[in-house]
């Protein structure tokens, strides 16, 4: 992207850093749109955001373009469709709930693994550019969104487990009248274990997305001297 736009690193930067903020951030949104609509529709919008954002990404030939098609549309997309992937999950199993949403992290990093060197594949192949590349991703990411047609909105009724206390006291809730739902719900810092695990995962995700963003260049430096300076390789 650096090559084809011609602009410097720190602002090329700027369009996958955002796109990973949006992918988090706006979790709290995707959530509740899947809690006004159901988890098909928010999945559905959030395949065609990321689609069209990286079919107008194709198109672009400014950096600020990228900002508004990949960071935004992309981010946006992409964090309906981890947000509603996950609550469907708990709509559908209540025994296997743990192992199925094991299953749904360990396809979403099969994915990654994947996608990551067949990307580069075409990136570096004549057939294919930057343009060609955003479109395939396009097509990935609408036909991946088709199999969220399935989703049954009924099926929550059916998890529930009529032995299972959490499930009974769930089923009085939800027949219990509702009152307004706030659109920034502040009451969740005062749970001690949601503040811990909130914070730490925010940590976490800081050290590791600097570690991964990163290492592709260091090692690129790194290959660099190792083939230029004279007598580096015996040290590297």
């Amino acid at each position: 992207m650096i090559c084809a736009i011609f602009f410097c690193h720190l602002f090329v930067a700027w369009i996958g850093s955002l796109a990973s903020f949006l992918c988090f951030f706006a979790s709290p949104v995707a959530g509740r749109l899947s809690d006004k609509l159901n988890c098909c529709y928010v999945t559905m919008i959030g395949a065609v955001s990321s689609a069209v954002g990286l079919l107008l990404s194709s198109f672009a030939n400014r950096i600020i373009v990228y900002y508004f098609t990949y960071s935004l549309l992309v981010g946006f997309g992409v964090s309906c469709i981890r947000t509603s992937s996950f609550l469907v999950v708990a709509q559908y199993f209540c025994k296997r709930k743990p192992f199925a949403t094991g299953i749904l992290s360990a396809g979403a990093g099969l994915g990654v693994f994947v996608l990551a060197p067949v990307t580069r594949a075409f990136l570096d192949s004549f057939m294919f550019s930057l343009d060609n590349t955003f479109r395939f991703m396009a097509g990935i990411v609408f036909v991946g969104g088709i199999p969220a047609l399935l989703y049954d909105p009924s099926v929550k009724e059916d998890a529930l487990d009529p032995q299972d206390p959490s499930s009974a006291q769930l089923k009085e809730e939800e027949l219990q009248p509702r009152e307004q739902t706030k659109i920034v719900d502040c009451s969740l810092w005062t749970v001690p274990a949601f503040t811990v695990f909130t914070l730490g995962f925010m940590m976490d995700s800081l050290g590791a997305s600097i570690t991964r963003i990163h290492l592709v260049s260091i090692y690129s430096v790194f290959f660099v001297i190792w083939h230029t300076c004279p007598g580096s390789k015996g040290e590297l």
